[in-house]
């Protein structure tokens, strides 16, 4: 990836198709796919979603009880049954590709499971991939060098808990790939003449975002505001919104016909009350919170902690150094700056309300799970580290030149991503981490798996 000649660096408005270069890279990426999955259930966060998958395939229900999972943590007792307490969407989805492979004798359950490996191949690491795609022809609309584009990718496919959090079944994981998807149909709106189409397929795509983790929804807020300032956007605003709610609907659906509300029902802490339960109500997310100076300890932890997200994702504070550059033009109505405060902000939102409503640092989790659908949109401004000499801006709307690259970037970004694979890759090991294990996510995985790693790494 060197040589950013302008014939190789250019590209049109209209053209996102993939370089031979990056047909490679998703080939390779692919590859990986097949060799970064969990096969087996490893948590109760997953055991409820394939709960809820065994029983619609299984059982032609939404109750659980007669699953192998019912036995996990992670349920809802209403009107004397189980269900999964987890959003139902992603679990839809989860269904249709399940009931062929039920149908041929392979079952879900715990222990190393073919009908889960293929489960996760078939959803979490399709969609994934396909998010690797969208967020690279995404880049494809800005005028930076092809191996910008290329690196850029690789540091949200591969340096990143986005690989992590793909290796098992996660709402977080399909989330952050929604959201990679529906940005990219944002960029298309603005670049191209499809406006009113290209709005309805990111308004379905964030909405399947916050149907699979539903404060992500501030993502789908946020790109509508963008939508409402711009004249030329601003007739496809309809279309979008009503894409979003089209997409939240079916799991609206599901929740008045198991509880008769809207409410999610693990926002409900009643719901998790039930005959020896191992729950109480001030353990649940939402139910408790810090304030004064243990909340601020407690957002130090979250963001650099032993488990905290910026030290588990080196390219981050780089990409919100570069995202807070095109700040500067904002008053010049300067290409991407609505974008980026966009991003920003939205992003403060959606972790400073997980901050502000838990107390547990994302229960068992490699590092913090809840911030990951953030990832695609904060790793997209690392593209602007590079330098735009010798690159042909599409059109006068896409150049970037009045904001000065780093000539040092390209290789702290390759020290920094290097540092970024191996610790997504060691998630990969069991995004779950066992705290009782280590209290540092990164170590309890390594000694999970060699034990004799114990006597030398921190606990």
């Amino acid at each position: 990836m060197s040589g950013d000649a302008p014939d190789q660096t250019a590209a049109t408005a209209s053209d996102t198709r993939l370089t031979p270069e990056a047909r490679w890279l998703f080939i390779g990426l692919a590859v990986l796919a097949l060799a970064t999955i969990l096969p087996e259930v490893r948590s109760a966060n997953d055991a409820s979603r394939m709960a809820a998958v065994s029983a619609l395939v299984d059982h032609h229900s939404l109750i659980i009880d007669q699953t192998p999972f019912v036995t996990g943590e992670d349920k809802s007792w209403v009107n004397g049954h189980f269900y999964s307490d987890k959003p139902i969407t992603p679990s839809l989805i989860a269904a249709l590709v399940y009931w062929p492979i039920s149908a041929l004798g392979i079952k879900l359950d715990f222990g190393v499971n073919a009908a889960y490996y293929l489960v996760v191949l078939l959803v979490s690491k399709a969609a994934w991939w396909g998010g690797a795609v969208a967020f690279y022809k995404g880049l494809r609309f800005i005028a930076v060098s092809e191996t910008a584009r290329l690196a850029t990718t690789i540091a949200l496919a591969i340096g990143s808990l986005y690989l992590t959090f793909s290796a098992v079944f996660s709402n977080h994981g399909l989330a952050a790939s929604a959201v990679a998807a529906g940005w990219f149909a944002y960029l298309r709106a603005v670049h191209t003449d499809a406006v009113r189409s290209s709005l309805v397929w990111s308004g379905a795509f964030l909405g399947l975002a916050a149907a699979a983790d539903f404060p992500v929804l501030v993502y789908a807020a946020g790109v509508g505001v963008l939508i409402l300032l711009d004249g030329r956007l601003r007739r496809g605003l309809l279309g979008y919104g009503l894409a979003v709610l089209a997409a939240l609907a079916p799991g609206e659906a599901v929740n008045v016909a198991i509880s008769g509300s809207l409410v999610p029902l693990t926002l409900v802490a009643d719901y998790y009350l039930w005959p020896g339960s191992p729950w109480r109500r001030e353990d649940l997310t939402g139910a408790s919170r810090f304030s004064g100076g243990a909340l601020v300890s407690y957002t130090v932890g979250c963001l650099i902690g032993a488990r905290g997200f910026l030290v588990y994702n080196p390219l981050v504070l780089p990409a919100v150094v570069l995202a807070s550059g095109r700040l500067a033009g904002l008053r010049a109505q300067r290409p991407l700056a609505r974008e980026a405060a966009m991003v920003l902000a939205c992003t403060a939102v959606l972790w400073g309300y997980y901050i502000a409503s838990s107390t547990n640092f994302s229960g068992y989790s490699y590092s913090i799970r809840w911030f990951v659908p953030s990832l695609p949109l904060l790793l997209f401004f690392l593209a602007f580290g590079w330098s735009t000499r010798g690159v042909q801006a599409a059109d006068a709307s896409a150049s970037f030149g009045w904001r000065p690259a780093w000539p040092w970037w390209p290789s702290l970004f390759w020290v920094l991503f290097s540092v970024a694979a191996v610790i997504a890759l060691v998630g990969c090991l069991n995004p779950w981490s066992n705290m009782g294990v280590s209290q540092f996510p990164f170590t309890a995985n390594l000694i999970e798996h060699w034990p004799a790693l114990g006597k030398l790494l921190p606990r």
